[in-house]
């Protein structure tokens, strides 16, 4: 549709004909899923890195500490 260089309008017409109003949402459903995933895991290594750095479990960890986690990951 590029090189055919079709305005927005007759693009979205043109989609919405072909493939219904769905086609809008293709490749949503990968990274809707997988995000989390990712997140989880990035959010439980930040703080089993944050627990072993820290002297005791009341303390909390400097700024050059965080950054050091933020950069191994």
């Amino acid at each position: 549709m590029q090189m055919l260089n079709m305005s927005l309008g007759n693009c979205i017409k043109s989609l919405i004909g072909k493939e219904g109003v769905s086609s809008f949402y293709k490749g949503v459903y990968s990274p809707l899923y997988s995000i989390p995933a990712i997140n989880a895991i990035v959010f439980g290594a930040y703080e089993m890195a944050r627990r072993f750095l820290a002297s005791t479990s009341d303390s909390d960890l400097t700024l050059g500490q965080g950054i050091n986690i933020i950069r191994e990951v």
